[in-house]
């Protein structure tokens, strides 16, 4: 596959297939070759995985040593072009390898008996809402997956470097699971790319069914499952290129092996060595998938010494080798932006670690938006003064708020999911889940007091704690699923409730299953069944994929400016987020007028610039318009522009409007109802 020929692959249905089962059989090799490492590595074991969960686990750790490897070897210049070829063919030599040896044998199940032929059925009808997801082309409800989740990995393979992109700082996140995207990309497009969510998707369901399995027997285990799929922030960004499953996922067993682990250090007085190499593992790609998996993990660390108890002093020695070597697994990632920015955490922590291509300025906005999500942070803003961002008073977090949230998580996290979190509008598919919070709850309360679910109870509380005092968006909390998932199978025996905690994961998974359908599904079958084509399809639900086409077809197109703009995924030409809080690029707050802007933009090689009107005021676009001599109406008035201008957030749009009054720039086309596309004269 070509990057760039998406509108030849998308004239039917037949080329959205391919390259998602392509990815499925990179991943079904992957797996069988990390089962059959894990077994050679656990073979001198006193004691063994569950079968299932040899499958799921060593399936999701192989895809994390992947993304790992590709991303730490492509991050060399011209790496991507040698390293994808090694590791990817490394894994499908393992895995061939993996079949001779017999570990394929570990891919056939025994078929369920009595009324656990059920939970099959179930598991398998609601696979496919995210499948059908995955194989039609992503809207803006998968906002960050065309954002960046994709767009990074695409700019990556046309550089044949992992590097800094510097107006995108989402560049510099840890990217293990985007690593992989690289892969699905290369094979087809973002079809292949969403493939491997689907996936992470699958191996967990298998992973939590086997601990599940293991830990409370086979009575009850296929509630883990169901429980974990039964979550519309799970099922729903299956079918997405997000990366929260994934990083759940590796966050949640690894709380879970770390829980075992501390119960096996109590009742025999010495560390568990696979437990450990599970725990290094499973935490090392956390860290290596988000910046929030560093607070999951200190919290896990801290809590593990306190649970040790009297046996703190042989706890020390595997906590510490936790410790060491997650970050050891993780850390290219943030060496990577040590070198590229100066700040391993890059843009966080900017007062404290700094980072090149930021500053305060654009460290508040960051910080601001992050900080709209949720309920309990009082904020008042001031005018904005000139060379100033804004003055913010803070009265902090407000505790008593705490239960409000944990119930916006529950139903309809309105103010938990973007865009639209300060009005409430985000949408249910960003829940955790009823079922899920039902677990943890009846599990505090249910008396039954064993070290590993007390662990998991007490982290789950330091985490949410931490949640609510820093950045309340509901899809950091997918992890939470994963642990509450093996909760549900392992209190049933002794809960008396157990009845109406299990009508509450059959619940939940119907209503999900029912708002998808109905959200998306039914909409997204007709692609499948070819009513509408992909490429129509693209372009009914996403505003800038039809301008992306004019801005590829368009040969004098050199360079773009993306202004209120962040799909560049679609375009095939060289583009940047030029808004000033993205980075500083174009020093807006240095340039005096239109004639310096469009000067700066040809000192740059920029040939274009698109303005996205989409989230303005129609009045706004309007007043933009006239001031640019486009309409005859209604331009800025001299108290406006002085306040833009002052606005290192907003002036951008008066120079810009100014540029094109004054004859440097001019509309390439007419403006259609929601942009414009400009040229450099």
């Amino acid at each position: 596959m070509v990057l760039g020929q998406r509108e030849t692959r998308r004239g039917a249905i037949i080329p959205t297939m391919p390259g998602l089962f392509i990815t499925l059989f990179f991943v079904v090799f992957a797996t069988t070759g990390g089962l059959w490492v894990l077994k050679s590595l656990a073979a001198k074991a006193e004691w063994h995985l569950d079968p299932a969960e040899s499958v799921g686990v060593a399936g999701l750790l192989a895809l994390g040593a992947i993304g790992t490897l590709t991303g730490t070897l492509g991050m060399i210049p011209g790496g991507l072009r040698w390293a994808m070829p090694l590791v990817g063919g490394a894994a499908v030599i393992l895995g061939i390898v993996g079949f001779l040896k017999g570990a394929g044998a570990a891919w056939r199940f025994a078929k369920p008996e009595g009324n656990a032929a059920v939970f099959p059925l179930v598991l398998g009808l609601l696979a496919m809402f995210p499948l059908i997801a995955a194989l039609s082309p992503s809207t803006m409800i998968d906002w960050d997956s065309i954002a960046y989740h994709m767009a990074i990995p695409k700019l990556w393979l046309e550089s044949g470097q992992v590097e800094r992109i510097y107006t995108i700082h989402h560049s510099n996140f840890p990217s293990t699971i985007n690593a992989l995207y690289l892969y699905g990309l290369t094979w087809g497009d973002q079809f292949g790319a969403k493939g491997f969510s689907w996936s992470i998707l699958i191996l967990g369901a298998i992973a939590l069914y086997g601990l599940a399995r293991r830990w409370a027997g086979p009575g009850h285990a296929w509630w883990a499952p169901l429980a974990f799929m039964a979550s519309p922030v799970v099922l729903w960004e299956s079918g997405t290129a997000y990366i929260d499953v994934a990083h759940g996922l590796f966050t949640g067993l690894a709380v879970l092996y770390t829980g075992e682990l501390l119960l096996r250090l109590r009742e025999s007085g010495k560390a568990d060595s696979l437990l450990t190499a599970l725990a290094v593992l499973n935490w090392g790609f956390t860290l290596g998938t988000k910046f929030t998996g560093l607070q999951t993990f200190a919290a896990a660390g801290l809590l593990a010494i306190l649970f040790a108890g009297r046996k703190v002093g042989v706890a020390a020695k595997p906590v510490v080798v936790i410790a060491l070597g997650a970050v050891l697994i993780a850390s290219p990632w943030f060496v990577k932006n040590v070198m590229s920015t100066g700040n391993p955490v890059f843009p966080f922590f900017y007062e404290k670690l700094g980072g090149t291509g930021w500053d305060q300025f654009r460290a508040d906005i960051y910080r601001n938006e992050q900080q709209t999500f949720g309920v309990g942070w009082a904020q008042l803003y001031s005018p904005k003064q000139p060379g100033e961002t804004f003055e913010r008073m803070r009265e902090g977090r407000d505790f008593r708020m705490i239960g409000h949230a944990m119930l916006g998580l529950g139903y309809q996290p309105g103010r938990y999911v973007n865009p639209g979190q300060t009005q409430g509008a985000g949408f249910p598919t960003g829940a955790i889940g009823i079922a899920c919070l039902a677990a943890l709850v009846l599990a505090a309360t249910s008396g039954r007091r064993e070290l590993r679910i007390n662990y998991v109870l007490a982290w789950t509380g330091l985490s949410l704690l931490l949640w609510f005092f820093l950045s309340q968006q509901s899809r950091y909390l997918t992890f939470l699923v994963v642990p509450s998932a093996v909760l549900v199978p392992m209190l049933w025996p002794t809960l008396r409730l157990a009845p109406l905690l299990g009508g509450l994961v059959g619940l939940q998974a119907a209503y999900t299953a029912f708002y998808l359908n109905t959200s998306q599904t039914t909409d997204q079958l007709r692609v499948l069944t070819g009513q509408v084509s992909p490429d129509r399809y693209e372009k009914e639900r996403v505003g800038f994929a039809s301008a992306a086409k004019v801005i590829n077809e368009n040969t004098t197109v050199t360079k773009v400016a993306l202004f209120d703009e962040v799909f560049g995924f679609f375009l095939e030409k060289p583009y940047f987020w030029a808004n000033p809080g993205h980075s500083d690029q174009i020093k807006f707050e240095r340039i005096g007028d239109g004639v310096a802007l469009a000067a700066e933009f040809r000192r740059q090689g920029i040939s274009h610039a698109y303005v996205n009107f989409a989230f303005s005021a129609p009045e706004e676009r309007s007043k933009w318009l006239s001031t640019a001599g486009l309409v005859p109406e209604t331009p800025y008035t001299e108290s406006e522009r002085g306040l833009m201008l002052n606005n290192r957030e907003l002036n951008w749009k008066v120079l810009l409007a100014d540029a094109v009054a004054q004859g440097e720039m001019s509309p390439d086309g007419p403006p259609t109802g929601n942009s414009i596309l400009l040229k450099v004269n």
